[in-house]
């Protein structure tokens, strides 16, 4: 929801924060300065694009959009129904014409208020950094998710190479790969967890704890407007996650 606010492209787009510019092609992503920017704010301009894009659409250059999107993370769902009625009013002139740039800087700005998000322009509100970071979705349906799904389904793939390995020779009984797996990793998890730099690179929410310091800091704590407490489901991540180390 907060991506439709900004008129952002989501969180699949190669930039992917709708609160600030981080993010790049998969070449870009692997040089040291794009990895930094992730944890790095930086600031963008919305409107700005959005007008970059409109004009584009008037004049039928739809690829152009597309690529002028994924360049900035930035496409505004209001504007094609708008840009569609301006194309119409100016199909008599020139597109290349000083009249016809004149008459569509007009029109864009007169149909202004119906080509952009009105969250955009709304005084005293920045659509960017006052979309807060909402920690049930970002950290216990996010992160804490993320590392459970991605533990457990390792669990069979270790025992299995446990169970598999030669003892001969070394006096000591079959390795019990199930007890093992059962107990003993339990309380050594730290030590065959591995690091994929790749998922700190694609997932959003990794990204967006860059923000939540600003957050708190001009909102209060994240708990006091955290979402959906009154689901019974997402109680049982609230208290695991606090109960636990």
């Amino acid at each position: 929801m907060a991506s439709e606010i900004v008129s952002h492209i989501g969180g699949k787009g190669n930039y992917l924060c709708h609160k600030c510019e981080v993010g790049g092609t998969g070449a870009d992503k692997q040089m040291d300065q794009r990895y930094h920017a992730l944890f790095t704010i930086s600031s963008i301009s919305i409107i700005t694009e959005l007008a970059k894009q409109a004009e584009l659409m008037i004049y039928g250059m739809d690829t152009a959009v597309k690529q002028q999107q994924t360049m900035t993370g930035i496409k505004g769902i209001l504007s094609a129904a708008v840009m569609s009625e301006i194309a119409d009013e100016i199909q008599t002139l020139s597109p290349n014409s000083m009249e016809a740039k004149t008459m569509i800087q007009c029109l864009i700005e007169e149909k202004k208020a119906h080509l952009f998000n009105g969250t955009l322009t709304l005084t005293g509100f920045d659509s960017c950094t006052d979309t807060l970071t909402e920690i049930l979705h970002t950290v216990l349906l996010g992160i804490v998710k993320y590392h459970i799904f991605k533990f457990n389904s390792k669990l069979l793939i270790f025992q299995s190479h446990l169970q598999a390995m030669n003892t001969q020779g070394l006096s000591i009984p079959n390795l019990q790969a199930k007890y093992i797996i059962k107990y003993a990793v339990a309380n050594v998890i730290d030590l065959f967890a591995t690091l994929e730099l790749k998922q700190i690179l694609d997932k959003v929410k990794i990204h967006l704890l860059t923000h939540l310091p600003d957050d708190v800091a001009q909102f209060g704590s994240s708990i006091e407007y955290s979402t959906e407490q009154f689901e019974s489901y997402n109680s049982v991540f609230r208290l695991s996650s606090v109960f636990s180390n």
